[in-house]
């Protein structure tokens, strides 16, 4: 078997190393449109501006923070964390159902985190 010259390997090698690494790098650069789709999707229908048709996310946070300056509407928040968006679209609480993994999954789910969380409450 003859042996190929090394400047013929190094572009393929550099393909192979580039089509590895590039599903990380998208992941890291998630499109604020996925998370966006991802809440009107899956949150807006109880989240969403409290127009009468929601089904009373927005109306129970309005109630909770009455009296403050915490905005209802999940997309006026300046102050909801990574970790807090990731526990509660996971385990859900009180009348806040839990998305399974087949109905939100990981990657949707950093996409929705860098649409509701602002880059200083990380």
């Amino acid at each position: 078997m003859r042996r190929q010259p090394l400047s013929v390997l190094w572009p393929v090698a550099s393909v192979l190393l580039i089509a590895m690494t590039a599903p990380a790098a998208m992941a890291q650069d998630t499109p604020p449109a996925l998370g966006k789709q991802v809440f009107d999707e899956w949150c807006g229908i109880c989240h969403g501006p409290p127009n009468g048709a929601s089904g009373g996310g927005t109306e129970t946070l309005a109630a909770l923070f009455q009296g403050t300056d915490i905005p209802a509407q999940l997309e006026d928040r300046t102050d909801l964390t990574a970790e807090l968006v990731r526990t509660l679209t996971r385990q859900g609480r009180n009348t806040m159902p839990n998305f399974r993994k087949t109905e939100i999954s990981d990657s949707e789910l950093e996409a929705l985190v860098a649409y509701l969380v602002a880059d200083d409450a990380e």
